[in-house]
This record gives C-alpha cells, sequence and structure tokens, in this order.
C-alpha cells in the first residue's frame, strides 16, 4: 500500500510534529513551535508592560543613588547647590547610618553616611558639613527619616514579580529559553520588559519572530556575569533600579 503524501513527510521530518531534522524542537536550542496568542495573555502582557515603564520612569525621574565620595567631589568643585542631611540629637550617645541629598544643576541625589556621637568615634556627617561650610552652600539638618524620597524599588519588585509569572506560566518563550530570561533579567532589570514585548510573539504583530535557534540558560548566564555589567556601568545613573 503506497504511503499518503502526509505520512511520507511525517517520515521524512522525524515521524512527528514539532521536530526539526530528528530532534524536538522545545529541546537544546531550537525555538519551539509558535501557538494561536490568547487575548488573556496578550492583555496580561500589556498590563505588565506598563507597570515596567511607570516604574521606569519613576527610577529615571527621582534621586539617584551615589556615594559620600561623590559628595565629597561635588562640593570641592562647586557644583552643589543645596544640601539636606539627617542628624542625631546631638544630646545622645549613638552611631549608626544616615541619610544626606543634594541637589546640582537639574538633579538630585542622595547617600547614606556613618554618624556617631560616641567620643572618639568617627562621623562622616561633620566632615560634610565642613566641606559644604566651606564651599558656601545651603545645608539643612533634619531629624532622621526626615529626607523622603521617591523610591520605586517596591513599584520594580511588584511589576518585576509579575513578569516572572508570565515566564513561568505563560507560553513557551521562543527568543529564548526560560532560564535564559531568567538570567538575563536578573543581571538587567529592564530586560523584562523585552520579554513581555517580544514573547512568544511581539505585542504589535500576530506573528512571532522567524527564529530556528534560540539563547539557552548556559549562555545567557555568562552573558549576564561578564557583557551586562559593563553595559550597565555605562548608562547614565538613576535609569535602573538598585
Amino acid at each position: 500500500m503506497e504511503d499518503r503524501p502526509g505520512e511520507a513527510r511525517a517520515a521524512r521530518t522525524g515521524g512527528a510534529a514539532g521536530h526539526l531534522d530528528g530532534a524536538p524542537a522545545h529541546l537544546g536550542g531550537a525555538a519551539p513551535p509558535a501557538g494561536p496568542a490568547r487575548a488573556g495573555s496578550v492583555l496580561v502582557r500589556v498590563l505588565v508592560a506598563v507597570g515596567l515603564l511607570l516604574a521606569w520612569a519613576q527610577t529615571a525621574g527621582g534621586p539617584v543613588e551615589r556615594s559620600t565620595g561623590d559628595l565629597l567631589t561635588d562640593l570641592a568643585v562647586g557644583e552643589v547647590m543645596s544640601l539636606t542631611i539627617e542628624r542625631p540629637d546631638p544630646q545622645s550617645v549613638t552611631s549608626g547610618e544616615a541619610e544626606v541629598q543634594w541637589t546640582t544643576d537639574g538633579r538630585t541625589f542622595w547617600a547614606t553616611y556613618w554618624f556617631s556621637t560616641v567620643p572618639g568615634e568617627e562621623d562622616e556627617g561633620l566632615t560634610i558639613l565642613a566641606a559644604a561650610r566651606d564651599g558656601g552652600v545651603l545645608v539643612q539638618t533634619e531629624p532622621f527619616a526626615f529626607v523622603e524620597r521617591d523610591d520605586a524599588g517596591p513599584v520594580w519588585s511588584a511589576v518585576a514579580l509579575a513578569a516572572l509569572l508570565v515566564l513561568v506560566l505563560g507560553p513557551e518563550p521562543r527568543l529564548a529559553t526560560r532560564w535564559a530570561w531568567f538570567w538575563l533579567a536578573v543581571a538587567a532589570a529592564p530586560v523584562w520588559l523585552v520579554f513581555v514585548l517580544l514573547e512568544p510573539a511581539p505585542l504589535w504583530s500576530r506573528s512571532p519572530l522567524p527564529v530556528r535557534r534560540r539563547l539557552t540558560g548556559g549562555w545567557a548566564f555568562l552573558v549576564s556575569v561578564t557583557v551586562l555589567p559593563f553595559v550597565l556601568s555605562a548608562l547614565p545613573g538613576g535609569l535602573l533600579p538598585r
């Protein structure tokens, strides 16, 4: 009996759908077959993408974390316009970390410093105040927990968790494996935005991107610990969550 055309094609390709050259498409680096996009899945991806964009905007527009060394440098070159620093009650005997916030031309920064009212211990706050006084900077001292920052950290954590659930529970990614997306996003949180926009198909298209091979977890891990740190260090401060 002659084979029907469909059976002959199946025999030549390995005898089962989803195989390429005799190997399952979902193993190794081969891209899995694309399935139909579900309206609910697309809506969730849109909501997560919007949340990531809002968190990113909040981070970029808020105070940027720096070090006290950066503050002292800015004071030395005369770039600081105003400074607000938390200081302990001089009558108390205590030590710990406090925050200082300063503004330059168009940007606000903050840092933590070590304070101490214990006799004989170093107090970085006194060094900062002396440098500000020498530079003629307007200084405002406040009690603890007065320096307020619009911290986007909790927002980033919430939307990143939502993106992680999409990765784990959603359709099989086609550009990279689940582990690959995970390692890249752990190294650089904005990768979550790339993921929800492109996987398993771009939000603006019904057709997935053509791909035969996808990035695997091992290679993604190597990229996350070698290439990404250099890329992130080249970006202006304040663009990424800390």
